[in-house]
C-alpha cells in the first residue's frame, strides 16, 4: 500500500471517528446565578461557533471547568442554593451527553479543577463538620476513586478555618494554592477584621499527595487571590495592603509579589494599578497578565508583563473584568461585565484577545462568569 493511500485511509478513520479525533480545539462558557441552573456552552475556537448549548442539572452552580484530551470538560458543582455542593460532572464531547462523573459524598464544595495524563485534582471548601477541612483532593480520572486528600490546616488548632482562594497547576508535578486564614482571636479586644484576611502559599506535590512547602506572606498584604508559577517564581495578586482594619477601610494594593520557590521568600514587587484579583500567565508568549477589581471603583486596565524580565511591556483597555482564560496558544478569552454579586454598568460581552499583538479581534455579547481551562496552555 503506497503512502498516499495509507494517508487517506488515516484521514477517513479520523473523520469517522466523531469530534474526539478532531484536530480542533473547544472551549466552554458559563453564565449562571443564583436561584438557576449553569447555562454551558461549547465553542469551535478555531471558527468561535457555538455548537452547542447544554443543561445543567437544575440547582447547580459551577465552579470551575477543564478540558480533556479529548475536548471533553470537567464541571464542578461549587453550590447549591442551600450549601455546599458534592458533584462533580463531565460532558463528553463525542457524545453530547452530561454525566455526573462522581459524587463526594462527606467533601463539599468542588472548585479550582487541574488535571494531568491520568488525574483530576479538585480543590474542595471542606465538610459540615469543619472548614479546616478545605483542601485537595485527587481523583484517578479511569476509576472515579479519590486516591489522595491533603486538608491545609485540619491539625493546627489555632485555625478555625482556612480558605483555598486561588490555584495554578504547573501540569506536572506541583499544585499552588493561595489561602485565606481565620484563627483563634489573639487578644481579647481583637475584632473579625483582624482575624482573617491574611493567607499564606502552599505548594503541594500531586504525585507524593502531601504538602511540600508553605510560604508565608507578610499579614500587611491582604486578601491574596491570584496565583501563578513560572521557574522559580511565584506571582500572587493581593487585593489589599496595610494594618488589618476593618472591610470599608480596606487599602488598595498596588503591588505584584514575586516571591522565590526555593527561599520561600518574598524577592521583589512590581507596582501595577490597584486591587488585582486574578493572574494569566500565556506560556506560548512567556507573557503574565493582571487582572483588576473593586466593587467601589471600577478599573479598566490589564497589565501585560514579561516574566523574563518582570518588566510591564504594556496594557489592555478592558473594565469590569471577571475572568480570563487561555484557550490556545496566542488566543486569550476575557469575560467583562456584572460578575457574581457584583453591579456593574459594563456591557457584558467576552472579548477574544491575541496575546501575541496584545489586541482585541473578536468581541461576543453575553455574560460569562466561567471560561473553560485547557491544562495544554
Amino acid at each position: 500500500m503506497s503512502i498516499k493511500i495509507i494517508n487517506i485511509v488515516c484521514l477517513i478513520v479520523l473523520i469517522s471517528a466523531g469530534p474526539s479525533a478532531y484536530a480542533r480545539d473547544f472551549a466552554y462558557l458559563a453564565s449562571y446565578a443564583p436561584g438557576r441552573s449553569a447555562q454551558l456552552f461549547q465553542l469551535d475556537i478555531t471558527n468561535e461557533a457555538i455548537l452547542r448549548e447544554i443543561e445543567l442539572p437544575d440547582d447547580e452552580s459551577l465552579g470551575d471547568m477543564v478540558i480533556d484530551e479529548k475536548g471533553g470538560c470537567y464541571l464542578s458543582s461549587y453550590r447549591l442554593a442551600e450549601r455546599y455542593g458534592r458533584n462533580i460532572f463531565y460532558f463528553d464531547a463525542a457524545s453530547g451527553k452530561l454525566d455526573r462523573f462522581i459524587h463526594l459524598d462527606s467533601i463539599f464544595g468542588p472548585h479550582k479543577l487541574a488535571l494531568n495524563d491520568k488525574e483530576l485534582i479538585v480543590v474542595v471548601e471542606g465538610n459540615d463538620d469543619s472548614r479546616k477541612k478545605s483542601g485537595v483532593i485527587v481523583i484517578d480520572r479511569r476509576s472515579k476513586k479519590i486516591t489522595g486528600k491533603i486538608f491545609l490546616r485540619e491539625d493546627d488548632p489555632k485555625y478555625i478555618q482556612c480558605n483555598i482562594i486561588d490555584s495554578f497547576y504547573d501540569g506536572r508535578k506541583y499544585l499552588y494554592v493561595t489561602t485565606m486564614d481565620f484563627i483563634e482571636k489573639e487578644r481579647p479586644d481583637q475584632y473579625v477584621g483582624e482575624q482573617y484576611g491574611f493567607g499564606s502559599i502552599f505548594v503541594i506535590d500531586i504525585a507524593k499527595k502531601e504538602i511540600s512547602k508553605v510560604i508565608n506572606v507578610p499579614r500587611y498584604y491582604d486578601t491574596l487571590s491570584g496565583i501563578v508559577n513560572v521557574g522559580d517564581k511565584i506571582y500572587i495578586a493581593a487585593q489589599a495592603k496595610g494594618t488589618p482594619k476593618p472591610m470599608s477601610e480596606i487599602l488598595p494594593n498596588r503591588d505584584l509579589l514575586v516571591f522565590s520557590l526555593n527561599k520561600g521568600t518574598l524577592m521583589a514587587t512590581i507596582e501595577i494599578s490597584p486591587h488585582p484579583f486574578d493572574l494569566v500567565y500565556d506560556k506560548s508568549t512567556d507573557k503574565l497578565y493582571v487582572l483588576h477589581t473593586d466593587d467601589r471603583v471600577p478599573r479598566s486596565v490589564i497589565e501585560i508583563i514579561d516574566v523574563k524580565t518582570d518588566k510591564i511591556i504594556g496594557t489592555l483597555e478592558a473594565p469590569s473584568q471577571i475572568t480570563a482564560s487561555i484557550v490556545a496558544p496566542n488566543k486569550m478569552y476575557l469575560s467583562l461585565g456584572p460578575g457574581f454579586m457584583r453591579k456593574t454598568n459594563t456591557k457584558p460581552r467576552m472579548l477574544v484577545i491575541d496575546t501575541k499583538m496584545n489586541k482585541v479581534i473578536k468581541e461576543r455579547e453575553g455574560i460569562y462568569q466561567d471560561i473553560s481551562l485547557n491544562q495544554k496552555y
